[in-house]
């Protein structure tokens, strides 16, 4: 019988474990367990990215937006002949034509009216609009209108305001000098 030592010498293996060349089952279901889970991680990471740029987008368009009614809404006051404030506020471009801005629903409303006809209207489809007010600011030398735009609660956009100059407007102020 040959023993244990003579086997070994002649196979050319010890009692050591063979070195061996490669990865085990266990090693590769946990590397690629963590590999998953660090995909899953940067994918939400990603899809929270992508949802706070669309907020962004989102916000920037309907700021641009305001912007483009304010620079109208300037235009329009720097154009009329005479004012009218009431829910909303008219210009009145000329005896027949006028534009009147208000608040219709909670959106922004522009239209254009001949005589009492209306002949097109538009809609600032910005944030939604908890109250818009309009003033008539004849402190300065050339009057002025002021339309304060308050958001919805939701909407996290402070209120804005616009300050338009009635250059064209007819406007008499009191004599001061007369007793």
């Amino acid at each position: 019988m040959e023993t244990l030592r003579s086997a070994t010498a002649r196979t050319g293996q010890g009692l050591h474990k063979p070195f061996r060349r490669g990865y085990g089952l266990i090693e590769m279901v946990a590397v690629i367990g963590l590999i998953g889970t660090l995909l899953s991680l940067s994918a939400m990471v990603l899809n929270q990215s992508m949802q706070v740029h669309q907020k962004a987008l989102v916000a920037f368009r309907q700021l641009e937006q305001l912007n483009q009614w304010s620079d109208r809404f300037g235009t329009d006051a720097m154009q009329a002949k005479s004012v009218e404030i009431d829910r909303g506020i008219r210009f009145a471009r000329s005896p027949t034509e006028s534009i009147r801005y208000e608040l219709t629903g909670n959106r922004l409303s522009r239209i254009l009216l001949r005589g009492e006809a209306q002949i097109s209207q538009e809609y600032c489809e910005s944030a939604r609009l908890k109250s818009a007010n309009w003033q008539l600011d004849s402190s300065g030398r050339i009057p002025m209108t002021v339309c304060e735009l308050e958001f919805d609660d939701a909407s996290s956009t402070p209120p804005i305001l616009w300050f338009a100059r009635l250059a064209n407007l007819e406007f008499q102020r009191p004599n001061s000098d007369a007793r």
